[in-house]
């Protein structure tokens, strides 16, 4: 397949682009973005250069790590936190409207960071984080023992800094709230304005069986009803897929037993099903060994290339339809799942990993010392054939197949942080966007600064042409579209389609790249951070919000556009 187009029209003057010097200077420090930024409570308004759409209304949510120093008093020394997934959370807010931009941020864990100031260790349950290695044993023994969370304590007590989303109702109030999500079964709520934690919910609110520790952070919504799993771990291991509404009403649709407890960030939907792949992160012990480290990461079973990915397939009006396996992979994000208009397969499509590998990659000391976690990451597509419509009587046994490797795309093609238009999630598709890294970009050598890049580029990925027997000429221009420039460090995108009139709607269905998308980016020559508006359709920006030069935005995950305002 040829390699995309790369746009690196990144200029201040939007009407007159000039291309980006593609050299890299030795001056440019990306690793800013894992360095501290004060917060901003206060709404303040940036520099728009370029044109914002008119019709571009409302409020953007993102929310990631940026907290990885704490002053400790008693030592009078500063504990660091180890690994990117457990870097105290902020909560960000761009309020974008007639063409001007404010933003303002909140710290989320203010509580959680005060205890780490006075204790000098993080206390409860983390991703990767590792006790004082001179702790007893019996007081190791006596923390499995300890609630990991308290959920009715000072919501600003728990760091939830990966998933930010709306409409949630974990206690029956339907004013407009945020809630922020991890992979464990731990919500916050913020306030939509000042983004202050008001209060921690988990799904044991919705149903008390959804009691289990962790659950993905990216629900799958379809309307006003969300799909997700809870994990029960322990002497017997339990997945609980279910469904719950925006009132807060929740109902189990399968409860799963004979999988191994696995981390997973994210599950698959389509118009009949809900499909939950356990791919191989396994924890060791039936899960309890997390309780012994005190973090996920030091609980994961090595790597076993026998271990093969399960995808259990259930109805979304209740019961465990089929299973499929497929060789051994690991994910974070599904990109889309839809069924075949012609035979009813199912088909998933993801960013794969080839081995858990790149959560060691994800230690800071590695992220900084050239370790790039992302470059092993391809698109997979599996289609599931002849999925039973229906679970099977009582008696009767849940049939395993085995799922179709479709393709496994190269490094032209390879996507995180992937989102599509809303309106063909969960149904055929054509595009997808996601960050990016290019195949011979410096950034992947070992030992460069650039190595700190973990990500480089934008890209727009065209579905239609994705297949392992055909290929773009080499006359003719690639239908996948990359938008980079060297001193640029860009997160997530979040596509906002142009609102369409009541004509519009009536005419047939909206164009998947009609809107823009919206990209925080690290400048490592203004040493700050910008939010781009890059036109869908062809890719090229065309606005941008500035902050002051020497602020920048920590490097977060994802993001949430609020257009009801």
């Amino acid at each position: 397949m040829q390699a995309p187009v790369i746009l690196t029209d990144v200029s201040t003057e939007v009407d007159s682009f000039q291309p980006v010097s593609s050299t890299l200077k030795p001056e440019w420090d990306f690793s800013l973005g894992f360095m501290y930024s004060p917060e901003h409570r206060e709404p303040m308004e940036l520099k728009v250069t370029g044109k914002i759409p008119s019709w571009l209304c409302g409020v953007l949510y993102r929310t990631g790590p940026a907290i990885y120093d704490v002053w400790v008093q008693e030592t009078g020394k500063e504990t660091s936190i180890t690994h990117m997934f457990d870097g105290l959370a902020r909560h960000h807010r761009f309020e974008i409207k007639d063409g001007a931009v404010f933003y303002r941020s909140r710290d989320g864990a203010d509580a959680l960071e005060e205890q780490i100031k006075k204790s000098g260790r993080y206390p409860g349950v983390t991703f990767a984080q590792r006790p004082d290695p001179c702790e007893r044993i019996w007081r190791k023994f006596f923390t499995l023992f300890e609630p990991a969370y308290n959920m009715s304590g000072d919501p600003r007590g728990f760091s939830a800094g990966v998933t930010p989303v709306l409409g949630h109702s974990w206690d029956g109030r339907k004013e407009s709230r945020v809630t922020m999500l991890t992979d464990v079964n731990v919500a916050q709520v913020v306030d939509p304005e000042t983004l202050e934690p008001q209060a921690l919910f988990s799904y044991a609110n919705l149903h008390p069986d959804l009691k289990g520790p962790l659950s993905a952070s990216h629900s799958c919504r379809d309307g006003n009803d969300w799909y997700n799993y809870n994990l029960d771990i322990g002497v017997g291991v339990t997945y609980r897929v279910f469904r719950y509404d925006n009132t807060g009403r929740a109902e189990i649709l399968a409860s799963i037993t004979d999988a191994p407890p696995a981390h997973i960030h994210s599950l698959f939907l389509t118009e009949h099903f809900v499909v939950l792949a356990v791919w191989q992160c396994d924890l060791a012990l039936n899960g309890l060994a997390v309780l012994w480290h005190r973090n996920m990461f030091d609980a994961l079973k090595p790597w076993d290339e026998n271990r093969k990915t399960i995808f259990y397939v259930v109805s979304r009006w209740g019961g465990l339809v089929a299973k499929f396996t497929s060789p051994p992979f690991y994910a974070f994000h599904a990109i889309n799942s839809y069924e075949d208009p012609v035979d009813g397969s199912i088909i998933l499509d993801v960013s794969a990993y080839p081995d858990h590998s790149l959560l060691g990659n994800l230690f800071m000391d590695n992220v900084k010392n050239g370790f790039n976690p992302i470059k092993e990451v391809r698109w997979r597509r599996f289609r599931l054939a002849g999925v039973p419509r229906e679970p099977p009587r009582d008696g009767e046994l849940v049939m395993t197949f085995e799922a179709e490797t479709v393709f496994v795309g190269d490094l032209d093609t390879r996507i995180e942080l992937p989102s599509v238009a809303p309106h063909v999630q969960w149904k055929p598709y054509r595009f997808a966007y996601g960050t990016h890294l290019q195949p011979s970009h410096p950034s992947q050598d070992n030992g460069s600064l650039m190595n700190i890049k973990l990500t480089d580029s934008i890209i727009k990925i065209d579905t239609s042409v994705l297949t392992d027997h055909e290929s773009t000429p080499s006359s003719e221009k690639s239908p996948h579209l990359v938008w980079r420039a060297d001193h640029l460090v860009p997160g997530e995108p979040v596509l906002v389609l142009r609102p369409r009139s009541q004509e519009e709607q009536d005419g047939g269905t909206q164009y998947e790249d009609d809107g823009v998308l919206l990209v925080v980016a690290l400048d490592a020559i203004r040493s700050s951070s910008s939010l781009f508006v890059l036109d869908a359709q062809s890719m090229l920006e065309i606005g941008r919000a500035e902050f002051p030069d020497t602020h920048h935005i920590p490097f977060d995950v994802h993001g949430a556009w609020d257009g009801r305002r």
